[in-house]
């Protein structure tokens, strides 16, 4: 005879045991089918963008759409790293960062700073921090009297926002979007966008390189030489030369850092020659009259030829040796340091690329750069600290274990 207690046992094995199991499975395939979709969409835009002559420009132009389709910037920003880590040459994607933080925050501008807390950390170069700044005053100017409370607000949220502390670099990116910002605010005033600047003080590291307030006067400048829309073109139009002749004149309208940062931000209109050789570096920087000025304009010019070099390490390398003394380790050394502002996964090239600068007897200034920037960009004690620190070889990598990065000072 049947026990009847057998289908009472079943059912309650089902429930106890069964039941949580097959929960699990559900949450793995959903899971699994989420990073499916990711994936699939990620190599969608691969095959598709592959029959361009430039991939590079495809992606910046086919990534952003998937946002329009449904999927959270969080998601698309997800599939951006999935085309980096199969392409290994997108690291630099400063522009796709700017569209999709800007994407998020056309949705509620009022949103800023929860669009800003969800921006990744360490990833295109830090452009969602800008996007999302540049986006929240495109069509808005505030009042006068609301200026003051507007740059008290930021200076609050360069700091960090929504529980997210910043790092320095992340500070300094967006004091560097704030700047940017102040151009719309206050519609193209570009006297009284400066002016703004000069309230911002977050700096908390000694080298002068990183004062605050001075980034965002590149901020400034950089709307009026690099507008990167229809929308930018229009706000400054007529505002800045358009060609390197009237350079020197457009910026002798203003003294000090300001007239330093209008300079280095005109670097476009003499791309051409920055390219070619180390004499279009050596002429471009003529307009620098002090040991800090000199350095700051040729940092202006390792960090953009880096990029423009898509961070190629034979194209980099050779442009470096074609400089000599501590200018070539200035260099190589602002070049790794590229690298680790780009995006953290490039620790590995950032600190081989300064083994090669040691072969170019340029190694000491290239590891004082990781050095400082072990700190600045990735902050004290943090994950991305301990892994670059662990990468460096000795005696730098005790010298970064011990917080030496934090009193660095890297400035003639």
């Amino acid at each position: 005879m049947k026990n009847p207690t057998t289908p009472l046992r079943t059912i309650l094995f089902a429930v106890l045991f069964l039941a949580p199991v097959a929960a699990a499975f559900l949450a793995l395939s959903l899971f699994s089918s989420e990073d499916s979709v990711l994936e699939r969409s990620a190599d969608s835009i691969i095959a598709s963008c592959a029959r361009e002559p430039s991939p590079l420009a495809c992606y910046d132009e086919e990534i952003p759409k998937l946002m329009d389709r449904g999927l959270t910037m969080e998601k698309t920003f997800a599939v951006t790293r999935i085309i980096q880590e199969k392409k290994g040459n997108y690291w630099y994607c400063h522009v796709l960062a700017h569209e999709l933080a800007e994407n998020e925050v056309a949705k509620d501008p009022s949103q800023l700073t929860n669009v800003l807390s969800r921006c990744p950390v360490n990833m295109c170069a830090n452009g969602c921090l800008h996007g999302a700044f540049q986006e929240r005053y495109r069509n808005e100017t505030p009042a006068d009297k609301e200026l003051d409370a507007l740059v008290d607000s930021l200076s609050e949220a360069c700091v960090g926002v929504d529980g997210r502390a910043f790092t320095q670099v992340e500070k300094g990116s967006c004091a560097h979007a704030v700047g940017h910002l102040m151009i719309y605010a206050t519609d193209a005033d570009t006297v009284q966008s400066l002016a703004l600047c000069d309230r911002l003080s977050l700096s908390e590291n000694p080298d002068i390189r990183k004062n605050m307030s001075y980034l965002c006067y590149r901020g400034v400048f950089m709307q009026l030489f690099q507008p990167l829309d229809i929308t930018d073109e229009t706000l400054v139009e007529g505002l800045a030369p358009v060609g390197p002749e009237g350079v020197a004149t457009y910026c002798a309208a203003f003294d000090g850092e300001r007239k330093e940062a209008c300079r280095g931000e005109a670097w476009p209109l003499f791309i051409g020659e920055l390219r070619a050789s180390a004499d279009g570096a050596h002429r471009f920087c003529t307009y620098a009259k002090t040991p800090i000025e000199t350095y700051r304009c040729y940092e202006t010019v390792f960090y953009i030829l880096a990029a423009q070099f898509n961070l190629d390490e034979e194209r980099i390398s050779a442009m470096c040796d074609q400089f000599t003394g501590n200018r070539r380790g200035q260099c190589y050394g602002n070049s790794a340091s590229r690298f680790l502002d780009t995006d953290a996964n490039l620790i590995p090239r950032a600190v081989a690329l300064c083994a090669r600068a040691a072969r170019a007897d340029a190694g000491e200034l290239c590891y004082q750069e990781l050095l400082f920037d072990s700190v600045y960009d990735f902050g004290l004690w943090s994950s991305r600290f301990n892994k670059l620190c662990a990468a460096l070889p000795a005696p730098w990598s005790t010298r970064c274990f011990a917080g030496e990065g934090a009193t660095t000072v890297i400035h003639p």
